[in-house]
C-alpha cells in the first residue's frame, strides 16, 4: 500500500525528509474531501476483493452454469462500462454503473461495489471531479477483481 504524507509545511527540505521517510506521495492542509476520497480509491483501500462466503453461498444456491452466467454477465457489464469512459463524462454513464454496482454485489465483488457505490454518491452530490478521480482505478480494480473471481469459477 502506498504512504501518502500529510503535512501544512511543505518545501523542498520537507519533500527530501517526507520521502527517505518512505512516503510515496505527499499532500498539504487543507486536504478536501474529493482530494482524500481520489487518494483512497488510488491506493485500492476498499476492503476485500471478492466475499468468498457469498460467492459460495451463490455457487451453492444455483445451477453451475446460472452461477458461470451470473459471474459471464458481470464481467460483460465491467467491460461495457470500461469501453465507454473513454469517450463518456462520468454522469452520461449513471445507468451502467449503478447496473454493474448490483451485479457486482449480487456476485460477491465486494471492493468493486464499494468503489461503485462511491462513484455514484460522487454523481448524486454533483461532485463529478470526485467521481472521475473515482472512475480513474476502475481498470486496475476491475483486471484484481475479475482474477480473485476467476479463483471461484474453477472452485465451483
Amino acid at each position: 500500500r502506498p504512504i501518502v504524507a500529510l503535512t501544512a509545511h511543505f518545501d523542498a527540505r520537507t519533500d527530501a525528509r517526507l520521502r527517505a521517510a518512505g512516503a510515496d506521495g505527499i499532500e498539504t492542509k487543507p486536504l478536501s474531501r474529493e482530494r482524500l476520497r481520489a487518494l483512497v480509491a488510488r491506493s485500492g483501500s476498499t476492503g476485500p476483493l471478492v466475499d468468498a462466503a457469498h460467492l459460495a453461498q451463490l455457487a451453492e444456491a444455483l445451477p453451475p452454469v446460472r452461477f458461470a452466467g451470473a459471474l459471464d454477465a458481470l464481467e460483460s457489464e465491467a467491460e461495457a462500462l470500461l469501453s465507454a469512459m473513454a469517450d463518456s463524462p462520468p454522469a452520461d454513464l449513471r445507468a451502467q454503473l449503478h447496473r454493474l454496482a448490483g451485479s457486482a454485489a449480487a456476485c460477491g465483488a465486494a471492493a468493486l461495489h464499494a468503489r461503485l457505490d462511491e462513484i455514484e454518491a460522487a454523481l448524486d452530490a454533483e461532485r463529478p471531479e470526485a467521481a472521475r478521480a473515482l472512475m480513474s482505478g476502475l481498470p486496475a480494480l476491475w483486471q484484481a477483481t475479475r482474477a480473485a473471481l476467476g479463483a471461484h469459477r474453477v472452485a465451483a
